[in-house]
């Protein structure tokens, strides 16, 4: 099966150039366990621009670091960089904390971490877990739009923002009905990504604490994915989410009972 799909192209070169992601020096930071010292990047301004967004919270080629704050210590030990500890001097030079590397993150989640570690950990590896994906939705897409062009069909060429009255409807691979130009994949989902889509949802619903307004709304996205798709629905019902643009997305694939996660703007 083969999903219609209306996601336009969307871009402001000129005011994403006047705001780009600055650095202006660091700030020295101690780890709670062993004591060792590290600096971060002190941010003059940031721009949280990217060339590809998708549904589950990824930003593909972002101007900003595209992760939860997930680090290894010297020690060994796993943490978050909002976990450390800001001091105020620091002699000589320091480096910034190691970025668990995602070929890692299996053995981040069996070290005993805490729960908000966790959750780091496991949002890192939903979204790594979704790059395969990714390149067929990319690969799909390019092939699709190169067979348009065969058949000389009218390429927008002008970037616009994807339109809800064009949404989503489901379609049969060789039943292509006049002017569906945009289809995604289908998502095969693995018992690996289910697993940790579960466990994710389990900390999240159970731990307020860890619950914050972003992680509300991948809360959502996490149960659609499943195919939770009711649950989706109910969770996106509290009026601080209706005028949301991503919310909105998120709340129409569910109506539609889409499972993939969909890159909805993308400046490729």
């Amino acid at each position: 099966m083969l999903c219609r799909i209306s996601v336009g192209h969307y871009s402001n070169p000129d005011c994403e150039a006047a705001r780009m992601t600055r650095i202006h020096g660091v700030e020295y930071v101690a780890a709670r366990c062993c004591g060792a010292t590290f600096s971060l990047p002190r941010y003059s301004s940031i721009n949280f621009s990217a060339r590809e967004y998708w549904t589950d919270g990824w930003r593909e080629e972002s101007l900003y670091p595209n992760d939860e704050g997930l680090r290894r210590c010297d020690c060994g030990n796993y943490l978050l960089i909002d976990d450390l500890v800001r001091i105020v001097e620091n002699s000589g030079t320091a480096a910034q904390p190691s970025v668990v590397p995602d070929n890692e993150l299996m053995a981040c989640l069996s070290s005993g971490v805490s729960e908000t570690v966790e959750v780091a950990a496991r949002l890192t590896l939903w979204r790594f877990l979704n790059h395969p994906y990714r390149e067929r939705y990319r690969q799909h897409r390019f092939d699709e739009d190169a067979l348009r062009q065969k058949e000389s069909k009218r390429v927008t060429a002008t970037p616009q923002k994807w339109h809800l009255g064009k949404w989503l409807h489901k379609t049969s691979e060789g039943d292509r009905p006049e002017g569906a130009v945009r289809t995604i994949p289908v998502f095969d989902c693995s018992e690996a990504q289910r697993s940790n889509m579960r466990r994710l949802c389990e900390l999240l619903e159970q731990n307020s604490s860890l619950l914050d307004a972003g992680r509300a709304l991948l809360l959502a996205e996490l149960h659609r994915e499943q195919g939770n798709f009711e649950q989706t629905l109910t969770l996106l019902d509290a009026p601080s989410y209706r005028n949301d643009e991503h919310s909105i997305l998120i709340k129409t694939l569910a109506k539609m009972q889409v499972d993939a996660p969909v890159r909805f703007l993308s400046r490729s």
